[in-house]
């Protein structure tokens, strides 16, 4: 808690930086650098787990990048637009595994723009045991190939406060989507655009 505290102070006094990656770059290392404006903002991960791994005409069109909407045009009959029956990358079903304990440093950010003042405050209150909440209680999404699609804060959060609880260090759980991040981004901002979801309106890192 002392230490949690000591970075907070350092935040507050402008010691740092408000970007989480320029703070602790070997977290960041392998970026994929995306602004948080091009996020999908996905309010239900169960139900979007579940119509990715739906049968054709009930979930989503995964399998032909071209037939996937633009950014800001996907609408309803996108939702049921799959018609090739299997898995990905020959049919449109995408397999979604949950995968316990793993060390968030092995996870990758596909967002950049993820900020210290936002993080710090979930580091705390994990740390805090009157709150009964903490970052890495629930599960994050998370690509074929190790990328985060969701809760980098959270992500952010459990980073920080296990550099500062070393004895104490804590683990996430993932649902891992059988798609690369590349593909896996079309596909969730399209459905984030079905759905009529509102994304955050971004914004830089300085403080």
């Amino acid at each position: 808690m002392k230490l949690i505290m000591e970075t907070w102070r350092r935040f507050i006094n402008e010691e740092m930086s408000n970007s989480f990656c320029a703070n602790f770059p070997d977290a960041c290392k392998d970026v994929l650098g995306t602004v948080r404006a091009n996020m999908p903002q996905i309010p239900d991960a169960a139900e979007f787990e579940k119509e990715l791994e739906s049968p054709p005409g009930q979930g989503l069109e995964t399998n032909e990048p071209k037939q996937i909407p633009d950014l800001g045009k996907a609408t309803r009959q996108y939702l049921d637009s799959s018609d090739d029956a299997g898995e990905w990358p020959r049919g449109d079903q995408v397999s979604v595994e949950t995968v316990e304990n793993i060390n968030p440093a092995q996870l990758k950010p596909t967002q950049k723009d993820i900020y210290m003042d936002n993080a710090s405050k979930k580091a705390k209150a994990g740390a805090d045991p009157k709150i009964d909440w903490a970052p890495w209680n629930a599960a994050v999404l998370v690509s074929q190939d190790g990328y985060l699609l969701d809760g980098h804060h959270r992500w952010a959060a459990t980073i920080i406060y296990n550099q500062q609880n070393p004895d104490d260090a804590k683990t996430m759980s993932i649902e891992k989507v059988g798609v690369p991040i590349k593909q896996l981004l079309k596909i969730a901002n399209a459905y984030t655009d079905a759905i009529g979801g509102a994304r955050h309106a971004g914004g830089g890192t300085s403080k």
